[in-house]
């Protein structure tokens, strides 16, 4: 989420910012540092729970931007309001912007590590395929409602992990030097990158790139130590 400079050194200060684009690639500190502004263990939940949910958002927003309409491509009508079709629906993905926005995270999530493509198909596809599923069987009746009932649902799930998870919990935020990035660099693949790092703990979890899960957690106690942190609460 924070450009890197590819060049800093031990005697560099953590929180100097390098805007040169060129860096983005360097997940490890990018990673540490999104670590570094998450350390709480109630924020850490928020997260996991508040990203999921906001990543659904999108998919439900992007869900009727169609593509290619399914009757072009599957020889079922998937319409029908039958436990066989709702499966249907959720497993069979539709040519729309949402499933370009997925494919586009499985490569960009795969070119930053092996593992993570895999585990972002694990970890998106559901959410996706229940996006797909809702649009397709109109559950929000129709698609003005569904759009604004997936707008006000990433506005609720960003507010608790700004207002709750950082400044009850935390005690820091890392959303204005997120913010000022974008304006800065105007490269929205900085901000792509953040539900990377859930995916990527995932692949820890399980073992996987213990090498980088150690450069992560260095740079991650390297940036903490030089924060300033101040809970509301713990």
């Amino acid at each position: 989420m924070y450009p890197i400079n590819s060049n800093s050194n031990s005697n560099s200060s953590p929180n100097t910012v390098n805007t040169n684009t060129e860096s983005f690639l360097n997940w490890i500190e990018r990673m540490g540092k999104f670590e570094a502004y998450h350390s709480d263990a109630t924020n850490q939940i928020i997260h996991w729970t508040c990203i999921p949910i906001q990543i659904f958002a999108i998919y439900l927003l992007f869900s009727n931007i169609i593509i290619i309409p399914n009757s072009m491509i599957y020889n079922i009508n998937m319409n029908d309001d039958t436990i066989h079709m709702y499966l249907m629906s959720f497993l069979l993905p539709s040519f729309n912007l949402g499933l370009v926005l997925l494919i586009y995270s499985i490569v960009l999530y795969s070119c930053l590590n092996k593992y993570a493509t895999i585990m972002t198909l694990l970890c998106m596809y559901p959410l996706y395929g229940l996006a797909n599923m809702i649009y397709i069987h109109h559950i929000f009746n129709t698609h003005l409602i569904m759009n604004i009932s997936a707008i006000i649902m990433f506005i609720i799930a960003l507010t608790i992990q700004v207002a709750v998870g950082h400044g009850v919990y935390e005690g820091i935020d890392d959303g204005p030097q997120g913010i000022s990035e974008l304006i800065h660099t105007k490269n929205p693949l900085y901000i792509s990158l953040i539900p990377f790092y859930p995916i990527m703990k995932c692949c820890f979890y399980l073992g996987c790139s213990t090498g980088e899960y150690q450069l992560v957690s260095t740079h991650r106690i390297n940036v903490r130590n030089g924060l300033q942190v101040e809970p509301l609460v713990g």
